[in-house]
């Protein structure tokens, strides 16, 4: 059963205009737990008020943000939530932008559901809620960059802010994974994933070799095998014709870069990738031939991340051809918000000639969104009876 916690209300603005991480409170200032959490999973729900909030005067790109608050069943996952009240940069500039960032873990990831929100002032009623099932490792984020107009906010002040402040909701709600020793084991891996990477690096007792292109990489089958099942299977397969289970693999991969192999192959050994924004379209491509579902979703975050009116066409075909459910659903939606603009763009004269049956999806989207306005407008009014 989950517990409810009286808390006070803290209040602080932390400007952040150089993208610095807070520093850890014992009692998170500005921001207040308001749902505790039972033995099974995590329930989680916070609340970040900002003060003065008419006042700010953060530039595109400037944002403030909210202290550390420490979720999980032993409160070691670290989180914090950051707003750039001008947008992300200029072309989000009349909205609001909101991010939930992790910033430590002793868990190799943390997956769970989210929705962010604004409280009505004096109610516990919400509006621009914004959800997201997602994997976080530690330095992960996932927002929104367009979050909410700045005007709807600032206009609507009388309903939305209680003596000019700004409440933000957090909800959380993902499994707990209990297990013997695992802070142990956690507080080991940075060295183990660098022992591992070395190995690779310095070609030490490898067993496997792969060609792409015309460069060779050297590499472990057991480690290869653990990681993705595609190279597991042509690993099997190999080693069948050989009838020798000990004789070094050959693979020859087609349809790959040796740029991107080799940081598929930093995934593999490491569970992270240097710059994710580079070249995240072919990485994705790759995660999804290899079925490295991970690194898959870090792919999907990244691309979220940069969606705008000019690329989100393009991000929607993208989605679509890797199997990306999430990210392809995400996309629609902010297609069918922006559709006016969208149409103009380059990337979605090109959807309409050449992927007609993702026009189908945004139109299905469409349709879906219509319903559930029409859902809401028939209890507003029976409520009202």
């Amino acid at each position: 059963m989950s517990e409810y916690h009286k808390t006070s209300s803290f209040k602080m603005r932390t400007r952040n205009p150089m993208g610095m991480s807070p520093e850890t409170n014992r009692t998170p200032k500005g921001i207040r737990k308001i749902l505790g959490t039972d033995m099974k999973r995590l329930k989680e729900a916070w609340e970040w008020t900002i003060e003065d909030f008419s006042q700010l005067t953060e530039e595109p790109g400037e944002s403030i943000q909210s202290s550390l608050f420490a979720t999980g069943a032993d409160n070691k996952d670290k989180w914090y939530l950051d707003l750039y009240p001008s947008g992300r940069d200029r072309e989000c500039s009349e909205y609001f932008s909101l991010y939930l960032m992790l910033k430590t873990t002793r868990n190799t990831e943390v997956q769970l559901h989210l929705q962010l929100s604004i409280v009505k002032a004096g109610t516990k009623e919400k509006i621009g809620m914004k959800g997201a099932q997602r994997k976080f490792r530690s330095g992960m984020s996932v927002g929104w960059r367009h979050f909410i107009k700045r005007n709807h906010v600032l206009s609507n002040a009388g309903d939305l802010l209680t003596n000019d402040e700004l409440r933000i909701s957090c909800e959380f709600d993902y499994e707990i994974k209990s297990g013997e020793n695992c802070s142990e084991i956690t507080s080991r891996d940075s060295q183990v994933v660098k022992d591992l990477w070395l190995c690779f690096e310095q070609s030490k007792f490898t067993d496997c070799s792969i060609t792409v292109e015309t460069k060779i990489f050297h590499t472990h089958k057991m480690i290869l095998a653990a990681r993705s099942p595609i190279l597991c299977q042509m690993i099997d397969e190999s080693k069948e014709k050989k009838e020798l289970v000990k004789v070094p693999v050959h693979l020859q991969l087609e349809g790959i870069s040796a740029e991107i192999l080799r940081r598929m192959l930093q995934f593999i050994y490491t569970g992270g990738v240097k710059n994710i924004e580079v070249m995240t379209d072919e990485l994705m491509a790759a995660a999804d031939k290899f079925s490295l579902i991970e690194l898959k979703a870090m792919c999907e975050a990244t691309l979220f991340e940069r969606l705008t009116v000019k690329n989100a066409a393009e991000t929607l075909i993208k989605a679509h051809k890797c199997h990306a459910k999430d990210l392809k659903a995400q996309v629609i939606g902010f297609i069918n918000n922006h559709l006016v603009e969208i149409v103009e763009s380059t990337g979605y004269k090109h959807l309409e000639e050449n992927h007609t049956e993702l026009l189908r999806d945004l139109l299905r989207g469409q349709v879906t969104e219509v319903k559930e306005k029409v859902t809401e407008m028939e209890g507003g009014s029976t409520s009202g009876q």
